[in-house]
């Protein structure tokens, strides 16, 4: 694989301007709960993750994502359920419940770096809907993330 700048953006910028991203078929679909206590309001969420179809382009790295709003943050979800995700030109759905953090503004994606080629081009990922065009590598042969 060749040698890719790691992505690291240090902060989370709000969301502008991006627009739909279109999907075709999914390739895993999994449903589960975050570890919210019952006295958080919960919501439930699809995230679509589209990894790119570039060269080595799929992870075999444990991914995890944060889900920001008007009403704070989920913390860390793991998006795993056991099949072989983040493959090349994969879109990959999970549907978890979270904390309710209301209008969603951004996300932090992260990678952690394990596994055979963790480095991972991630085209774009949706939360109900709300596209993030992503568009970039995260890590190479380290851990990577991307803040929206």
């Amino acid at each position: 694989m060749k040698k890719f700048t790691k992505l690291a953006l240090a902060g989370v910028i709000g969301l502008s301007g991006l627009g739909l991203v279109g999907t075709s078929e999914a390739s895993a679909a999994t449903s589960f709960s975050s570890g919210s206590t019952a006295s958080q309001s919960n919501k439930s969420y699809n995230i679509v993750v589209k990894t790119g179809t570039e060269t080595d382009a799929g992870t075999d790295a444990n991914v995890t994502i944060t889900i920001y709003g008007k009403n704070g943050s989920t913390g860390p979800i793991a998006l795993g359920n056991g099949q072989d995700n983040f493959e090349n030109g994969d879109e990959d759905i999970f549907n978890v419940i979270a904390k309710d953090v209301g209008e969603v503004t951004s996300i932090r994606l992260y990678q952690d770096g394990s596994g055979h080629k963790p480095g991972w081009y991630v085209e774009s990922v949706k939360i109900n809907g709300k596209s993030f065009g992503v568009n970039s590598w995260l890590g190479d042969s380290s851990s990577g993330s991307y803040n929206s």
